[in-house]
């Protein structure tokens, strides 16, 4: 074989060798770059799912925090017609005992005019 020969078939062994390493270098670079998006992919998932679980403990906590107010404002109502009832007792009460009293009172002036004796008669509160 002639000089150029050897030559020409030295640079292409070494093109080769060259082009190989390269290749296997790109290759070797190229499967880190996609060891590392994959481990991204994980990563993501990962996190997708902690959202969707901190999700549906918020829905939950905001579910039980509606049905809590349901129950408070069932309550305050409940209490609301309580202290409704009893005041209108209250007052009932009150008329009843001012219709009472003024009969008493009337029956006393009456009795002082004819000049009967009455019993005395306790009232119950004093009022007057």
């Amino acid at each position: 074989m002639t000089n150029l020969t050897k030559l020409v078939l030295g640079l292409a062994t070494v093109g080769l060798i060259a082009w190989l390493a390269l290749f296997f270098s790109m290759n070797s670079r190229l499967n880190e770059a996609i060891g590392a998006l994959e481990h991204a992919q994980a990563k993501l998932d990962t996190g997708l799912s902690t959202l969707a679980a901190a999700r549906q403990a918020v829905d939950s906590v905001r579910s039980d925090l509606q049905r809590f107010s349901s129950y408070v404002k069932d309550i305050q109502t409940r209490v609301e017609i309580l202290d409704l009832n009893e005041r209108a007792g209250n007052t009932r009460f009150r008329n009843q005992k001012d219709v009472i009293l003024q009969r008493l009172r009337k029956l006393y002036k009456e009795a002082e005019a004819t000049g009967r004796e009455l019993p005395e008669i306790p009232v119950v509160g004093g009022g007057g």
